[in-house]
């Protein structure tokens, strides 16, 4: 699959007068628009999209599934597959019959750099970022004359373990290339340090350069911080799927001890229904499971299930919930709870992956055990008992993240990582 390199690409990010321009950035996204995906990484990119535009950064996003919106020109969806032959066709059947897995990896490493391949030819493009899933980066890294920056936003040998139902032979496979990826990239960006060191332990990684880059935080749509006074007393929310791997049976079982001591507390579940599988193997629909362990619920209102929702109906959500809580089994960088903790709602998090680097149990927030709903009980109660105390949790929150998650602060120091990559890259191409 690998191809040369043309020198009109290969030299395209260079002046013609020798001088030098604003480094051209490009992103690769797992679905586009933001307001279709219930995705944090989507979400993240837009956000640093918007902030790159405020310095002045040329920015590109590549999005994997969906397509620009009306008069979106920087944004780009994947061209599809390249036709098949007549004579080709019986060996491109026999491959994905053969081995499926790195058959498709190759033909979107294809795709994703024919969508990339103009943009640099352009002189738009100076270094990609993309994430390691199905180890596309190196497939794309080999042709590209940029450098490709490897964001890790879902290690699998982190990730696939807490998915129902993963096939064991795929999770390898692409544990396999992950790994691969890992090794072979220029640059390194971890969401969180959790994230980079479990990542570094597991593969051995020694990149040429790496550094903890968290995604900005987006904005209030402009109606300010949560406030106490503003808020429902007694309402909790939930923001993620219901699947094992979010947690969302932890939830609800967590709730279900909430509600059996406080008759007045009530859940709103944000997020779409993947279903759970039990350890006895039955498999479980968000509802089936909500009327299991809290009969009535959701006919009475104690519970309601919102399915997904858009940024600002999430928003408005943040701002009426005494108090927001995530159950993910592992996070190494949870945007549903960072926007929790951005609009100042009193947060609730497990003790894992990179949610406490930024969640202080007591100080910005509350910690409970992964895994443990007893406890998530015991937290949510808490604060359900002592309003103030969960105002003030809040308040601090919204302190940390505006000076620690400032999107123009954190858009300038990708940039200045970006370009000691940029400067390196081209170093080693010119010697």
């Amino acid at each position: 699959m690998t191809q040369p390199v043309s020198n009109s690409i290969a030299h395209a990010s260079s002046r013609a007068d020798g001088g030098k321009r604003p480094l051209s950035i490009a992103m690769l996204s797992p679905g586009w628009p933001r307001s279709k995906y219930a995705n944090g990484i989507v979400t993240g990119v837009e956000c640093l999209r918007l902030a790159f535009r405020d310095i002045g950064v040329p920015i590109q996003v590549i999005a994997v599934e969906g397509r620009p919106e009306p008069g979106e020109t920087d944004v780009h969806a994947l061209p599809p597959p390249r036709p098949t032959s007549l004579f080709a066709r019986p060996a491109r059947w026999v491959a994905w019959r053969t081995a499926p897995y790195q058959t498709h990896r190759l033909e979107m490493a294809d795709r994703i750099w024919r969508a990339i391949e103009p943009l640099i030819a352009a002189g738009k493009v100076d270094v990609l970022e993309m994430e390691e899933s199905f180890g596309w980066a190196s497939e794309v890294a080999r042709r590209a004359p940029i450098p490709v920056a490897v964001t890790l936003n879902g290690p699998w040998f982190l990730h696939g373990p807490l998915f129902d139902g993963a096939n064991a032979t795929e999770m390898q496979l692409r544990i396999e290339a992950e790994g691969e990826t890992l090794r072979n990239a220029f640059a390194l960006i971890g969401p969180s340090r959790d994230v980079l060191q479990r990542s570094k332990q597991r593969y051995g990684l020694a990149a040429r350069h790496e550094e903890v880059l968290p995604f900005p935080i987006g904005d209030h749509h402009g109606k300010g911080p949560w406030k106490l006074a503003g808020c429902d007393r007694n309402e909790l929310l939930f923001v993620g799927r219901f699947d094992r791997h979010k947690g969302g049976d932890i939830a609800i079982d967590a709730f279900a001890r909430v509600a059996a001591r406080n008759a007045r507390a009530r859940l709103v579940f944000v997020g779409p229904d993947r279903g759970v599988t039990d350890p006895e193997g039955r498999r479980w629909t968000l509802k089936d499971y909500i009327e299991a362990r809290i009969p009535g619920a959701l006919a009475s209102g104690r519970v309601v299930l919102t399915g997904q929702i858009d940024p600002r109906a999430l928003a408005e959500r943040y701002r009426n919930a005494l108090a927001t809580f995530t159950a993910s089994r592992y996070e190494n960088f949870s945007l549903a709870a960072m926007e929790s903790l951005a609009f100042g709602t009193p947060t609730i998090v497990a003790d894992q992956g990179g949610l406490p680097e930024h969640v202080l149990h007591g100080k910005t927030g509350l910690c409970f055990p992964a895994g443990n709903d007893a406890a998530l009980a015991e937290c949510m109660l808490e604060l359900l008992d002592d309003p103030e105390y969960a105002a003030r949790l809040g308040a601090a929150a919204f302190t940390h993240i505006a000076r620690e998650f400032n999107p123009t602060q954190l858009a300038r120091r990708r940039l200045a990582f970006f370009e000691r990559v940029v400067e390196d890259f081209r170093s080693q191409r010119a010697s």
